[in-house]
């Protein structure tokens, strides 16, 4: 009989033991899980790509991740982020996996070239951990339309064309709306600076605005313009969280938080490539690069809402009014 309360008693005492040491534990983490939140607060985590190339049977592609900050405060210590990039056709395979380190001190770092195998028309997820919220990410990086050369246009539906225009032409932009969420717009002009306006041509310049205002200005010169405001540095946020820019050699890389909008333009090569993030874009964009729609055959649509099959009727429907000479 003493043996058996002895063991009753030795079983209290363990469950005892071992509901305070949990209690301790899960009070602990919480104080933890509180101190970080509460130490991470203000900042704002994105991960886009920059499209390099998405016309072949490859797509070629870095991952950028970024913060924004309420402060403007960089990072104070290191951030490793673990991401994964499948197709979306084929869920669950792996086409890519690493990590990319946001260094303390920077708002920025960009992943070595990634190719991808597909085109204008594959969709692709990413997978990430958000290194604040702790949310795990499972994002598409939507689709890209690009241009180069003299110039070589590319929908965002893989239509690919010819164009030697010497005004200023609407390459996407929101449609069906007076002042469109965004906008981007070319200055193409001739190989010969002195006949600006006799092909080839090629774009040299472009705008971007925002509803209506202009947010960022790429110069012939390469120089940009963040609101009207000098870009010197090399890299920068746009206004209050709408975005940001950074520039590498003759390489200038922007990103639009509203809409989910990437931009790279590489001067060396005359070429731009154009993403769009976010896919309620989808179907509902226009201009020189078409609708995003996945159709390569109805993207020849002028600001009328009518088609043609003529690349030059095509292409100057969408010049800018008042940019020809």
């Amino acid at each position: 009989m003493l043996f058996r309360s002895f063991l009753a008693v030795l079983a209290f005492a363990l469950l005892y033991s071992f509901a305070t040491a949990y209690v301790k534990a899960e009070n602990e983490l919480t104080a933890q899980k509180s101190h970080q939140v509460e130490k991470r607060a203000g900042y704002t985590f994105h991960c886009v790509p920059e499209w390099l190339q998405c016309t072949a049977v490859q797509v070629v592609i870095r991952i950028l991740v970024f913060i924004v900050t309420d402060t403007g405060a960089p990072l104070e210590t290191d951030l490793v982020i673990s991401t994964e990039i499948e197709s979306e056709s084929n869920p669950g395979v792996v086409l890519w996996s690493g990590e990319l380190t946001l260094h303390a001190g920077s708002f920025f770092e960009s992943s070595q070239t990634i190719y991808l195998p597909g085109n204008a028309n594959t969709l692709f997820g990413i997978i990430y951990t958000d290194p604040f919220s702790l949310i795990l990410n499972h994002e598409l990086l939507g689709r890209c339309g690009q241009g180069s050369g003299d110039p070589h246009m590319v929908t965002f539906d893989g239509h690919k064309f010819d164009f030697n225009g010497h005004c200023s032409y609407v390459l996407t932009q929101e449609c069906d709306k007076d002042a469109p969420s965004f906008q981007v717009t070319a200055d193409f002009r001739g190989r010969n600076p002195s006949t600006p306006y006799e092909p080839p041509t090629r774009m040299v310049a472009f705008n971007i605005t925002n509803y209506g205002t202009q947010v960022i200005r790429i110069n012939e010169d390469n120089s940009v313009l963040i609101k009207g405001k000098a870009f010197t540095t090399h890299s920068a946020r746009i206004g209050d969280n709408e975005g940001f820019v950074s520039r590498s050699g003759s390489n200038v890389t922007i990103y639009l938080t509203q809409p989910s909008v990437s931009l790279n333009w590489n001067r060396r090569l005359h070429g731009i490539t154009i993403g769009l993030e976010n896919v309620d874009l989808f179907s509902n964009v226009c201009g020189m690069l078409g609708n995003a729609d996945g159709d390569p055959n109805n993207d020849f649509v002028m600001p009328d809402g009518k088609s043609t099959s003529d690349v030059v009727e095509f292409g100057n429907s969408w010049a800018v009014g008042g940019s020809c000479p």
